[in-house]
């Protein structure tokens, strides 16, 4: 038992260097590329790692945003992170949603349609769901602060002692360090709950391989990133000039962890979907990978913004 684990633990790095490789554009130095010749087992238990690449990315958009706001309005912050998401991202997943949309429009047989997602060529429908997708996020961002999470933890839930300019940031912060990591870990149970439309692929050996394990460490990781993230901005919380009380700060931070009770209405959300992919294409393949992890980004934020308290 206990070498299972110590072989688990030596082989997390190189799982989640090639999910990075896999989910992002950014080089990584030869020495860590070099040893990721990785078998289709392995490949497939990356997967776990999805919520970890989110959480990188997460943690570099926040970074990039409290800079941003800094000098510029809020709404303009909001756009140039949005579009460096995109850019990290390589554009991969909006390009899945362009031709996920394309093919669900399209009014022919399942075979036509698989067809339309393969020839690659962006169509009308499918540019329009893109540029809707990102002026939501963009949307969702910018006007957090004046929506539910904000007011719930300057006000509704607790003492109203939390109102200030760090809770602000700190929602913010927290808002978009998450985000990618709940759309990645939905991803994983798309990948979990569905089969694969391909008969060969990189697509075909995540979806046909990811194991009920697999998505528990990845939920697993999700909530420790975002305790993680919890954390750090409660600390800031305390030790900053115009920051918080330990007591007010741990209220800032029960407010935020609540929200970790997001996952499993993104769970539920994803299984309809993975239902609908099987009807409508006969399953899921990669672009429809994309799609499924945009769409969640977008329901997360939406959660986020709720005019309800969880």
């Amino acid at each position: 038992m206990i070498n299972s684990y110590l072989l688990l633990v030596r082989r997390l790095p190189g799982r989640f260097l090639f999910a990075f490789q896999f989910l992002t554009i950014i080089p990584l130095p030869g020495r860590l590329s070099a040893g990721l010749e990785l078998n289709e087992g392995e490949m497939s238990k990356s997967s776990a790692m999805f919520p970890l690449v989110g959480g990188a990315l997460g943690i570099v958009l926040a970074i990039f945003w409290v800079v941003m706001q800094a000098f510029l309005p809020q709404g303009v912050a909001a756009v140039l992170t949005v579009a460096v998401l995109a850019a990290l991202s390589g554009g991969l997943h909006l390009d899945g949603l362009s031709d996920t949309i394309d093919a669900i429009a399209a009014r022919k047989s399942i075979e036509q349609k698989i067809a339309i997602m393969k020839s690659g060529t962006a169509g009308p429908i499918g540019t329009a769901a893109v540029a809707l997708l990102l002026l939501a996020k963009f949307q969702l961002l910018a006007n957090l602060p004046s929506t539910g999470l904000l007011r719930d933890l300057s006000g509704g839930l607790f003492s109203g002692q939390l109102s200030g300019p760090f809770n602000t940031i700190a929602t913010m912060v927290f808002a978009i360090a998450t985000f990618p990591v709940m759309g990645r870990c939905a991803g994983v149970y798309a990948m979990f709950a569905g089969n694969s439309i391909k008969r060969e692929g990189l697509g075909k050996i995540f979806i046909d391989n990811v194991k009920l394990k697999d998505l528990a460490i990845a939920s697993t990781a999700a909530v420790a990133v975002m305790a993680v993230i919890v954390l750090a901005i409660a600390v800031a919380d305390m030790w900053l000039p115009f920051g918080a009380s330990p007591e007010e700060a741990a209220a800032v931070a029960l407010g935020m962890v609540r929200y970790v009770l997001a996952l499993p209405a993104l769970y539920a959300f994803t299984h309809f979907a993975v239902r609908f992919f099987r009807k409508h294409l006969g399953g899921l393949n990669g672009d429809i990978l994309g799609a499924i992890i945009e769409v969640n980004e977008i329901a997360y934020l939406l959660i986020l913004s709720a005019r309800w308290k969880l």
